[in-house]
């Protein structure tokens, strides 16, 4: 039995207790790992395993995954295990019947992780950073060789109820507890089912109250900065290395210039002013850029953020505080490298209308 349809559903998952075993390396190493684990900690194996993609192809080296097991009580750490408990949160899910490889392209997993952000795509629905997971519910142990009958669980975090903590959690901080509730005044009814311009009309909402009760320019930055993805950090710890042995900032340019396995993308210091790098951010759908025929199309194959790239199609404005949120992406990369404080600011922004989104760090 295989997928023909794709069924999601939404749920909570609760806070839990597992053990794992973390590594960098080629998807056929999932097993060979899960048998470690299982020797590790079978007495305390509490229901199904699962691994958890913390990143696809990190640094040219393969995947970053994390193999796990739900545990009933701790067990002792040692050998590559680690215990830990795994933070819950909203997932969409859909399940994939069947082997995890085939010849048959329709029948492999990856295909279903494919139609999952498929659909995630076409109804502007945002996923955090991770980890995402893969519940491996019915296996070769209920199953043995019979991998048709093979049943996993295909779960990934919506980005909408961290985005709206992160914000709530930057207005407490920068700005204090009554301009948050001011801001965040209507965000209890949004959920996964509020309708992409209901949605829009908050986020717009959202901007024009904090617009005008945070005066401070830096500050409704710094409240924007916190609600951005989670950059990887096992990268940043990467760069942080090469940019201790190297020592200084133009010459880390130059090694990630030659090393694209860093993931990061195009920094470039200003030749006026050597303290100042500029990044343009790189296209979020590059076969819808090529294939779009006008300049909204363009902007809107261009933009990473679900929240609001409607908003580029219709040609509504949002206020530009918004876009500090795809702006703390590189704030939380270039602090973690250089231990510095940094601020970043929009130069250039798709949903103002501009050709690209563009940005200027600085040390602050």
């Amino acid at each position: 039995m295989t997928n023909t349809t794709l069924e999601v559903t939404h749920k909570t998952v609760d806070d839990t207790l597992v053990a794992g075993v973390r590594f960098i390396g080629p998807l056929d190493k999932i097993g060979d790992h899960f048998r470690k684990l299982v020797d590790r900690v079978k007495p305390q194996i509490a229901g199904p395993g699962f691994a958890l993609y913390h990143s696809i192809s990190f640094g040219g080296g393969g995947h970053d995954i994390e193999v796990c097991f739900p545990i009933s009580e701790p067990v002792s750490e040692g050998d590559g295990v680690t215990c830990r408990t795994l933070p819950g949160g909203e997932m969409l899910c859909t399940i994939h019947r069947g082997s995890y490889r085939s010849e048959d392209k329709e029948k492999c997993i990856g295909t279903t992780w494919t139609r999952l952000f498929g659909y995630m795509a076409e109804r502007e629905i945002g996923a955090t950073e991770g980890p995402y997971r893969e519940i491996y519910v019915e296996n070769d142990v209920q199953h043995g060789d019979d991998t048709g009958k093979y049943v996993t669980e295909i779960q990934i975090p919506l980005m909408l109820p961290v985005w709206l903590d992160r914000l709530a959690a930057g207005l407490d901080r920068y700005a204090g507890e009554s301009l948050r509730r001011e801001v965040m005044a209507g965000s209890d009814v949004l959920s996964l089912d509020t309708s992409v311009p209901d949605r829009l009309a908050w986020i717009g909402g959202a901007m024009e109250r904090l617009d005008a009760a945070v005066e401070d320019e830096t500050a409704r930055a710094r409240i924007m900065f916190g609600c951005a993805h989670v950059f990887p950090q096992m990268t940043i710890d990467q760069v942080r290395a090469e940019y201790e042995r190297i020592g200084n900032v133009p010459d880390l340019l130059r090694w990630m210039r030659e090393d694209p396995g860093w993931q990061g993308a195009a920094f470039e210091s200003d030749s006026d002013d050597p303290s100042v790098l500029y990044v343009e951010k790189i296209t979020a759908n590059p076969e819808a850029y090529e294939a779009a025929t006008t300049d909204v199309e363009k902007r809107a194959a261009r933009c990473h953020c679900p929240f609001v790239r409607d908003a580029i199609r219709k040609s509504e404005k949002i206020s530009p505080t918004f876009c500090g949120c795809g702006a703390g992406w590189f704030v939380r990369f270039w602090e973690g490298v250089i231990r510095k404080p940094v601020h970043v600011e929009v130069v250039k922004s798709v949903l103002q209308g501009d050709d690209c989104c563009r940005f200027a760090i600085r040390s602050s």
